[in-house]
């Protein structure tokens, strides 16, 4: 047996014997002292057996004389872990392997963590390629002495202006080419997709670069605050951030769509399809389909139809389109304007949307003989649009012209009209 494998036979017997005490026993201060020694311990053992072990394997090629794609697979087998912890390893490994002797001594005398480890070697790499030698080795040296005071999340945020310490004079112009290269390849790699994910569910996902990122969200955030709560009925929003910013995503199309500042699609103003019959779509039941040939219930539908470009069709006896009307039964030039000067933006009590984010609203619905007039609309958001179709409230044009809101009765049993502040100061 070689010294190597009687050392850790060695160390095995000590933790068997660990596995043995009775920490209840130990007083605050030595649970402190033997916490921070034990961590400091996992973290010299893995910067002076683990880490050597996984250079020393891959200097032999075990991987190929296993028939395993790569180092990662191996190891990953080996040791029966996730795929990105075993690249971890690896990566970790091959950079203390001679470049970063600060780094493998902090860590080989437990003195950083492994993650600390990791991250300065991230930092490191991450320098633009022309950074000299002796740059290099002080930024080491600096975010190897910071790992001491601060966790790795803030080194790693030290890492990215590191040169600015070390090398202040230098490191414009080697900051500005990398910004270059990064914005480059990161624009390259931009991608939305819209997938399936489950029966009414989309999934979105993919990558945006720094910039598309930010005109996202800057256009994102006002849609997405939370709606103030009504301090007369207490209705407060609920909704989670990610519920938020995924409703102000559709909002923001929305509005682009009802807005017509989108360019032509085939030829044609980009419009969104629902096929149902007249006579569903009167009564609340049943689908609508899509064009794509997903469904959608028929509140859903009946919500869309309130402010959208309804075509009717006269379909034959196999479905097949035989005529198609003109769009006809939504709000537009003057009744809709008619509706901002009256309401000025989203009439639900508590909400405070501007005009332009809102639809036009048919208390009365078009498909139960709703006119479309100023006397059976109001402006919603897109939030509270979608709450009055699914929520159980009820809107209606009072006496005096004003509109008022019938809460459904899990919130008042009374159900008793409330009105937007605006609403309630002019009637005072």
């Amino acid at each position: 047996m070689s010294n190597a494998v009687a050392l850790v036979e060695q160390f095995s017997a000590l933790l068997d014997l660990c596995g043995g005490v009775d920490f209840s026993s130990l007083s605050d201060s030595e649970v402190d002292e033997v916490l921070v020694r034990g961590f400091r311990q996992v973290s010299r053992f893995t910067g002076t057996v683990l880490l050597p072990l996984v250079r020393e394997a891959e200097s032999r090629g075990l991987a190929s004389a296993h028939d395993a794609p790569s180092m990662t697979a191996w190891l990953r087998d080996s040791l029966n872990v996730r795929p990105g912890e075993a690249g971890r390893l690896v990566r970790l490994a091959r950079a203390l392997d001679g470049d970063l002797p600060e780094t493998a001594a902090a860590l080989a005398d437990g003195a950083i963590s492994v993650e600390h480890a990791q991250v300065v070697a991230d930092a490191v790499r991450a320098l633009p390629a022309e950074t000299p030698a002796g740059v290099r080795v002080a930024a080491e040296r600096e975010l190897v002495a910071h790992s001491g005071t601060f966790d790795p999340g803030e080194v790693a945020l030290l890492g990215r202006r590191v040169l600015d310490v070390v090398d202040p004079d230098g490191s414009a112009e080697l900051q500005a080419r990398q910004a270059e290269r990064e914005a480059a390849a990161a624009y390259a790699r931009r991608d939305l997709r819209i997938s399936p994910a489950g029966p009414g569910l989309r999934r979105i996902c993919g990558f945006l670069d720094t910039e598309g990122a930010e005109t996202l969200r800057v256009a994102l955030d006002p849609l997405a605050a939370p709606r103030p709560a009504d301090p007369e009925n207490g209705v407060r929003d609920e909704r989670s951030h990610g519920q938020r910013m995924a409703d102000a995503l559709v909002d923001l199309a929305d509005r682009s769509l009802r807005m017509g500042d989108l360019p032509d699609n085939g030829g044609e103003r980009p419009t969104l399809v629902v096929t149902m019959p007249y006579d569903k779509l009167a009564a609340a039941t049943g689908v609508g389909t899509l064009d794509g040939g997903d469904v959608l219930p028929a509140s859903q539908v009946r919500r869309i139809a309130c402010d959208a470009n309804v075509i009717p069709a006269v379909l034959g006896g196999e479905s097949l389109p035989l005529d198609l009307g003109r769009g006809s039964r939504h709000y537009v030039g003057a009744a809709r304007r008619a509706i901002i000067l009256r309401d000025r933006g989203c009439v639900f009590p508590g909400c405070d949307r501007p005009y332009q984010w809102c639809h036009c609203h048919h208390c009365v619905h078009w498909a139960n003989g709703g006119k479309t007039d100023q006397n059976n609309g109001v402006l919603l958001c897109g939030h509270h649009h979608r709450a009055v179709h699914h929520n159980g409230w009820d809107v209606r044009i009072a006496e005096d012209g004003l509109p008022e809101f019938l809460p459904p009765p899990s919130i008042d049993p009374e159900r008793k009209p409330v009105r937007h502040h605006r609403h309630r100061k002019r009637t005072a």
